[in-house]
């Protein structure tokens, strides 16, 4: 009998020091990509890796997984409803299609304990279920790194692990954190800036700088868990990309193109009719790129891009009135809509760097072009009643 309970108690030992020692070769990664050169690549991506030497499993959590095949994808994109996906790669696959796509891989590998690794990987595996692996996409606050730290803080039961963290950031909106990635897109770098409203310029603290997997990178690598010990305990170059950087010398960029608009705004005091054609058709494409930001404004779940300051100088009335800056006179009420929209481009460009939304440099030009066609609008085409009547006698 005392054999048996010998013989009992050495299994219960044993099987729970395989447990304990499976546990301690088990590591838990964060994976960082460098940017690549497609349009949803151009933050970077961040990952999870799990490794578990005695099951043979060494698998990257992604949620960074959509499908262009969704029905109404672009739709949804811009609705704010567009679901992404958890997905589970086995780590070969994974390093192979950034090796192809010659972009830079690093990882951190976690310093956790028995039960905060048992934890990650639950939390992990739960996601993952077939009901809980789809999520609701936002740009700010719900992507493939955001996922990651929420999990990380779970894990640890720590909610301010990346607060703490001891960086020298200076103070940085989300627009500025964005901003940084595209000087190799203008184009991009525009129609980003231009559709993002009020959220995007607020100061972001360390946890939510980590939304852009380069700054989770450093923000993890500066914490520290509540016993002093560092987060992460190695860091390692999986990949080194040797391709050069990407660089583009294009003269064509917004700023250019709308300086270019404003030169030609000008040859309007002396060009009556060209002024007129060239009002109308400047004045119409604001009006549609006004009620363009106004329906996302309003259509779209999206909370970065709502509350957009930049319908103050792409007014959508002026689909209204684009037809009265190509008449050659014009009435009482038209003049005062566009003295009205001349003095608001004038206090823009008064308040710049201290207005509440940062707009883009380019937008500087475009104002000032507002400025000048509602000059030659309001004062070289209006008639007042009494000059017509005199005329016509």
């Amino acid at each position: 009998m005392i054999k048996r309970v010998l013989i009992l108690v050495s299994i219960l030992i044993s099987s729970f020091y395989c447990k304990s020692e499976s546990y301690k070769n088990v590591t838990i990664s964060i994976l960082t990509a460098s940017p690549g050169n497609e349009l949803y690549s151009l933050f970077g991506h961040s990952a999870i890796r799990i490794q578990i030497p005695l099951k043979g499993i060494d698998v990257v959590y992604n949620y960074g997984v959509f499908d262009f095949n969704t029905p109404n994808f672009g739709i949804k994109f811009l609705k704010g409803n567009l679901d992404y996906m958890l997905a589970a790669n086995n780590y070969n696959d994974f390093y192979q299609s950034y090796f192809w796509d010659e972009r830079d891989l690093l990882e951190q590998t976690l310093n956790l304990s028995k039960a905060e690794k048992e934890k990650i990987i639950s939390l992990l595996e739960e996601n993952y279920l077939p009901a809980n692996r789809y999520y609701r996409y936002a740009f700010l606050d719900n992507n493939c790194a955001t996922r990651i730290r929420d999990i990380i803080e779970q894990g640890l039961n720590d909610q301010s692990v990346f607060n703490r963290a001891s960086t020298n950031y200076p103070s940085m909106t989300y627009r500025q954190m964005l901003r940084s990635f595209l000087k190799g897109y203008p184009w991009v770098d525009f129609g980003i800036n231009l559709a993002l409203g009020l959220p995007a310029d607020k100061i972001t603290n360390n946890s939510e700088k980590m939304f852009l997997p380069e700054y989770m990178r450093q923000v993890a690598a500066g914490s520290k868990k509540l016993n002093g010990e560092p987060l992460v305990e190695e860091t390692r170059t999986l990949l080194a990309s040797i391709k050069e950087p990407y660089q583009t010398v294009n003269f064509l960029t917004p700023t250019s193109i709308f300086f270019a608009m404003l030169t030609l705004s000008l040859l309007g005091f002396s060009a009556s009719n060209y002024s007129r054609i060239y009002c109308s058709i400047f004045y119409f494409v604001l009006g549609v790129l006004g009620l363009v930001l106004t329906t996302i404004t309003f259509v779209t779940e999206h909370k970065a891009v709502q509350q957009n300051l930049n319908i103050l100088w792409a007014l959508p009335l002026n689909i209204i009135f684009f037809r009265a800056a190509g008449k050659s006179t014009i009435n009482k009420i038209q003049r005062y809509y566009f003295i009205i929209i001349g003095i608001i481009a004038i206090m823009l460009l008064a308040s710049w760097g201290h207005f509440p939304q940062q707009f883009h440099p380019a937008i500087i030009p475009i104002l000032i072009t507002i400025v000048v066609t509602a000059v030659q609008i309001s004062f070289q085409r209006y008639t007042p009643r009494t000059a017509k009547r005199s005329n016509k006698k």
